[in-house]
Formats: structure tokens, sequence, C-alpha cells
């Protein structure tokens, strides 16, 4: 008897909207944050951290903020068993929610031992962007220009990775209030 194994990105959840990976390679990704669409290499556990992420061994862990607190503050109080991250921590941020800090990006660092990438999502849960391995801003992906809850000042000139385009620059000190700008660089 022969068994065709399928690999690649397919979806196998039908509405969920895909996952942006920092990674160039397809890797085993736990995404903790209910809405996206899960492939052969996305699984999706939208109730967050559970045993189930714990027995995938992820490669790459995705999740909102505050939740990539409380699974960090866990593992670090060796209360949960974390996985071998092997590529990156996404955290996802948002209008209206908490920021990413610098101590974040330390204790993270601390923690799960692999780069952190912040991806900044409209209310809906879609990407409006996506930090590079260059870590000097969130570039505005395609079609986001307008939006007018970024945090931060917009920047257009060529970032160091050498992608040209908009991109959220962070003020230095995370911790003080941002400015909610509009994008200047529409058609960006």
């Amino acid at each position: 008897m022969r068994i065709r194994i399928l690999l690649g990105r397919r979806s196998r959840v039908g509405d969920g909207r895909p996952f942006l990976s920092p990674i160039p390679v397809s890797v085993r990704t736990a995404v903790l944050s209910p809405g996206f669409a899960e492939t052969d290499w996305v699984h999706v556990f939208a109730d967050g951290w559970s045993r189930e992420v714990e027995e995938l061994e992820p490669e790459l862990l995705a999740a909102p903020l505050l939740e990539l607190r409380r699974v960090a503050a866990r593992a670090a109080e060796r209360r949960i068993a974390l996985p071998s991250l092997g590529y990156a921590v996404v955290a996802f941020t948002g209008a209206g929610q908490p920021v990413l800090a610098d101590r974040d990006r330390d204790f993270f660092w601390r923690v799960f031992q692999v780069p952190l990438f912040e991806q900044f999502l409209s209310p809906t849960g879609q990407t409006l962007a996506a930090e590079c391995d260059a870590h000097q801003g969130l570039h505005i992906l395609p079609g986001h220009a307008g939006f007018t809850g970024f945090p931060g000042i917009i920047d257009t000139a060529r970032c160091a990775c050498g992608q040209p385009g908009a991109r959220i620059v962070v003020p230095l000190n995370a911790a003080a209030p941002r400015p909610q700008v509009m994008a200047a660089a529409a058609g960006d």
C-alpha cells in the first residue's frame, strides 16, 4: 500500500488569514492566536499555550504580546516545558494594545534564546506591518500605508535590510507614549 504525503503550504482551515513568517523556509510553527490559516507547517492554537503546543515542539512561536509575556514568565519559572525553538519568536501588537518594550525584547531573548520579530496587526487581525532582519522598524505592507493606528514615526528611507518603502520607526524609549500618526507615504 502506498501513502501519498503532500508537502507545502496547502491550507487546511478555510477562512483564516495567512501567517507571515519572518523565516524564508518552512519550519514547524505554533501560532497562539485564533483566525490564522493552518498549513502543513503552521499550527494554530486559538486558546494559547497548551500541552499540545509542547508536544508539537515548534521551531517558531508566534503570539499576541500579552500571551508571549505569560509563556515567557511561566517558562522562566519552570512551570512549563518550553521547546527548543530554533528560529524565532513573533510578537503580535496592534493599535490600542500594549507596546513591545525594550525590556520585553531582553526578557524574551533570555527565555527563548532566538530573535524576536514584531508584527503590527489591524483590529481584525490582518498583518499591516512586519519587522525585518535588520530590526530597524516595521515595514508597512503594500496596501496599508493609509492606516492611522501606527505607533511611531513613518520613515520612507531605504531600510538597512535593503528594502524600500515606508516603515514604522519606533522611538528608542518604547515605554514613552507614542503618537498615533498617519502614514504619509501613501502608495508605498
